[in-house]
């Protein structure tokens, strides 16, 4: 399905809801609505030193209407409140001390949104 452009505002601002929601809001976020190819319906590209996020949604998605588009925003919303485990496990400096940090961050944040 082709996405509109009220499709992709409704995407930006689901998205902006979600990281404020998870507390990422340190980040610069640059929004890209383009063809990022079949594979992926949405996309996001973080620079986790500059913090700063580029945040794709293509063109062509395979998830319709306002729900699907919500359900991609939060997808990449949560991917980002993720980036800092990812780049963990792919350091070479990996601590127990770091791991135990930026989990307990994830759980911080869910514990905040699911009691209320």
């Amino acid at each position: 399905m082709k996405t509109t452009e009220a499709e992709f505002d409704l995407f930006k601002a689901e998205f902006l809801y979600w990281i404020e929601k998870f507390g990422c809001m340190s980040w610069d976020v640059i929004f890209d609505w383009s063809d990022i190819g079949a594979e992926h319906d949405a996309e996001i590209r973080p620079d986790l030193e500059g913090r700063s996020v580029i945040v794709s949604l293509n063109t062509d998605v395979s998830r319709e209407g306002q729900d699907g588009i919500k359900f991609l925003a939060l997808h990449e919303a949560l991917e980002l409140l993720l980036t800092p485990l990812r780049r963990l496990a792919q350091s070479r400096d990996f601590s127990m001390e770091w791991l135990n940090s930026e989990a307990h961050v994830v759980v911080n944040t869910l514990i905040r949104l699911l009691s209320k």
